[in-house]
């Protein structure tokens, strides 16, 4: 085991390197790594040496922490942190790749870690060895998420349950129509996927009566949509590139199996090489709350960025992961999956042809403050093209109550979001408000969220989404959303969800979703040969309309729909 050893008047200490808590036996009582006979030998040898001959003052043996002038008071609502910057040269394509892996990681950490904790940390190490320390913590826990999701969106197979029921308050919401007879409705989704393609095989019912199945075969990268109705034809539809139910069915969504593989893999090379930290005290308050915590300040340069991307491309071009996870995420956005692999080879090309005398820049800066706890209760992300927009959440406790604040950006809208809870052992509850603008888009009520359960990629808690009629209308949704809110009841565990919907009406329940999910091996993806294929106006006339709207009036029939609505 690698030692990190620090000279105290006290006698030699022998600390972890792989979590950083102090050793005093044959094992880190912290994280269980073994110290080895030679490792302990060393330590009992130093600790016999005189410490008066010890050299104090070399820096070999100190740890040396800049003093730092800290801002007393801070938020973020009216300061950001501050990059000298340099004059700008051409940007790399890697280099904004690198930057953009960085945010997403610092996103990641801040979405999944930002009521997670990171357990206990020795502050005393240098700065860069704490803050790699914690944000290591963090990724295993994102990738304990991503890991989970991938489950049901990866390669393999699913079985997926929603079930709709509607209460006395529901159906008489519906007056102008007779929905006594409407009990229920489900949809049970069988589903396969691979590297190249996605099947899924659904029954919809009412009543608990079949009223139609339907097939799906899709092309990952979006080029082909195939429908089949098994009910009335063996053959596959054709569906064009245009068609409604095609951008609804086949949209793609970046491969998480491969996300969660990649994060794990190069996750520990972009935290390593992040190794430019400062570390202070500053007091920072939100709200009415003011808490001090550590600041850490981890600078991301274009040094860093290309020694990130020159250890990553030593095994990139030949990562299948790596390779689908950007395909797919550019085939999710309708861009030409091809080309964004190739802009990306071209990236690797430079980064190891990079020229070490190049002037640095900085790109990016990121601050963290963690708690004595070593739990990060803030994250700040600011890029140097964008000095005055930073991403960042930002909470401040006091005993076992908080308040927090964060902004999200994306391409077109900025997110802010602020709130107020407790935590009861470890359990978090709290009221907050998200807000575009002036215009609050929704109330969101948390619930008994377990953070134990996060941090080994589980989800389990109550949350209630209320929509504000000011954002309904303004965004041109539904008018019928306004007044109605939802309560979410989710227990996920990896490989499989129960998730309960209720409905509200001005506080009165109209309806219950229920969803239910479990990974399974199903029967592979069928192989559908050109012949199986025809185009829906062919498929139309060799089943006949008349057949499919007698079918499926009957079965209605069969489910208890009225005649009224029949004919």
């Amino acid at each position: 085991m690698t030692l990190i050893k620090i000279f105290m008047s006290g006698g030699v200490f022998v600390f972890c390197r792989n979590c950083g808590a102090k050793v005093e036996k044959n094992f880190c009582r912290n994280c269980g790594t073994p110290v080895s006979a030679k490792a302990r030998e060393i330590n009992r040898n130093l600790n016999n040496a005189s410490v008066n001959n010890m050299p104090v003052n070399n820096p070999q043996f100190n740890n040396q922490v800049p003093d730092y002038n800290a801002n007393q008071n801070y938020s973020p609502y009216n300061q950001v942190p501050q990059i000298a910057m340099r004059p700008k040269k051409k940007r790399k394509p890697v280099v904004a790749v690198i930057v953009a892996v960085i945010a997403v990681l610092a996103i990641g950490f801040a979405v999944f870690g930002k009521l997670f904790g990171t357990g206990l940390f020795m502050s005393m190490a240098s700065p860069e060895k704490y803050y790699q320390s914690i944000e290591k913590k963090n990724l295993a826990t994102l990738t304990a998420h991503t890991a989970n999701i991938a489950k049901f969106t990866g390669k393999g197979g699913s079985n997926t349950k929603l079930s709709l029921s509607l209460t006395e308050d529901g159906k008489s919401l519906m007056n102008s129509m007779n929905t006594d007879w409407l009990n229920t409705m489900s949809l049970d989704i069988n589903s396969e996927k691979d590297e190249t393609s996605s099947y899924s095989a659904a029954v919809f019912n009412i009543n608990d009566t079949k009223i139609i199945a339907l097939e799906t075969l899709a092309g990952i990268a979006g080029d082909e949509m195939l429908l089949k109705l098994p009910d009335f034809s063996p053959t596959f539809i054709k569906l064009p590139a245009n068609s409604n139910f095609m951008d609804f069915v086949g949209s793609q969504t970046p491969d998480m199996d491969s996300l969660s593989k990649v994060l794990d893999r190069y996750g520990e090379v972009v935290i390593e090489n992040l190794n430019k930290v400062e570390k202070s005290k500053e007091t920072v308050t939100v709200g009415s709350t003011t808490t001090e915590y550590d600041k850490l300040v981890v600078t991301i340069d274009s040094e860093i960025s290309h020694n990130i991307a020159k250890a990553i491309a030593s095994q990139a071009r030949d990562d299948r992961n790596l390779e689908n996870l950007i395909r797919s995420s550019a085939a999710s956005k309708g861009e030409d999956a091809d080309a964004a692999y190739a802009d990306f080879l071209a990236g690797l090309d430079e980064a190891e042809s990079i020229d070490e005398t190049a002037e640095n820049t900085v790109l990016a800066t990121m601050t963290l403050y963690v708690d004595k706890k070593g739990e990060v209760c803030g994250r700040h992300f600011v890029t140097a093209n964008a000095p005055d927009t930073a991403q960042y959440y930002l909470t401040a406790w006091k005993g076992n109550n908080f308040e927090t604040e964060a902004k999200l950006i994306s391409d077109d809208s900025i997110l802010n979001i602020t709130g107020s809870g407790s935590r009861s052992g470890n359990k978090i509850s709290g009221d907050f408000t998200l807000q575009e603008g002036d215009i609050i888009v929704s109330t969101v009520k948390v619930d008994g969220f377990d953070k134990d359960a996060a941090k080994a990629g589980k989800v389990h808690g109550s949350f209630t989404f209320t929509p504000s009629k000011d954002y309904i209308d303004e965004s041109g949704s539904n008018p019928l959303m306004a007044g109605f809110s939802y309560k979410i009841d989710v227990a996920s565990e990896s490989g499989k969800l129960d998730s309960t919907v209720l409905i509200f009406n001005d506080a009165a329940n109209m309806a219950t979703l229920k969803i239910s999910s479990n990974t399974q091996k199903g029967g592979g993806i069928p192989t559908v040969s050109d012949g199986e294929k025809v185009d829906y106006e062919t498929w139309f006339n060799s089943v006949g309309m008349e057949t499919v709207t007698e079918q499926l009036t009957n079965a209605l029939r069969s489910a208890g729909m009225p005649e009224e609505y029949l004919n």
